[in-house]
């Protein structure tokens, strides 16, 4: 029912992320009690903030997704509350430029980044996305030592043996960009 240039392309800037936070430490004993815990987002940048809202509001309103407003450091968020998550919602326009959805607590904290998240001075990451050349619809970067990291301790917090040695691990690239 939309169309990319009538509904979309007249308030999006052109630019789409998702953000994945560190993996729960409760993930590994209570896989499905974490959900609560996972940390994600999803980040588009705007050109025109009211139509951008008002395409926002009326999707999660032809979804049935009814939150309520609040103001959290100059910033409206909209908090949903889903019991099937376990976890808490939110979305928000951060100053007219970026459209922002995820769990509360990730919003939340784009909000107090004020636009200067650790990412942007990530050495790994400035290096992945120079390796690139030429044009991309899309770009996605993976800290492969943190996420090994992630795995091994899921691994050990589940009693079993971990697959892997400390030598093999060595020779992990430190991220991958593609």
């Amino acid at each position: 029912e939309q169309s990319f240039t009538g509904d979309i392309e007249p308030w999006f800037e052109g630019e789409l992320a998702f953000s994945f936070g560190p993996l729960p430490a409760s993930a590994a004993a209570d896989p499905e009690g974490a959900i609560g815990d996972i940390r994600a987002m999803l980040l588009v940048s705007i050109k025109d903030e009211a139509l951008a809202r008002t395409w926002f509001e009326q999707a999660f309103s032809e979804a049935g997704i009814v939150g309520t407003s609040e103001d959290y450091q100059g910033t409206t968020l909209t908090v949903y509350d889903d019991p099937g998550l376990g976890a808490e919602a939110a979305f928000a326009i951060i100053d007219g430029k970026v459209a922002v959805a995820g769990d509360l607590a990730s919003v939340k904290a784009a909000v107090d980044s004020n636009g200067a998240s650790g990412l942007a001075t990530d050495a790994e990451f400035a290096a992945a996305l120079a390796a690139t050349e030429g044009d991309s619809v899309g770009f996605m970067f993976v800290d492969m030592r943190v996420f090994m990291d992630a795995m091994l301790g899921l691994s050990e917090s589940m009693d079993q043996e971990v697959p892997m040695s400390q030598e093999l691990l060595a020779m992990v690239p430190e991220w991958m960009g593609f």
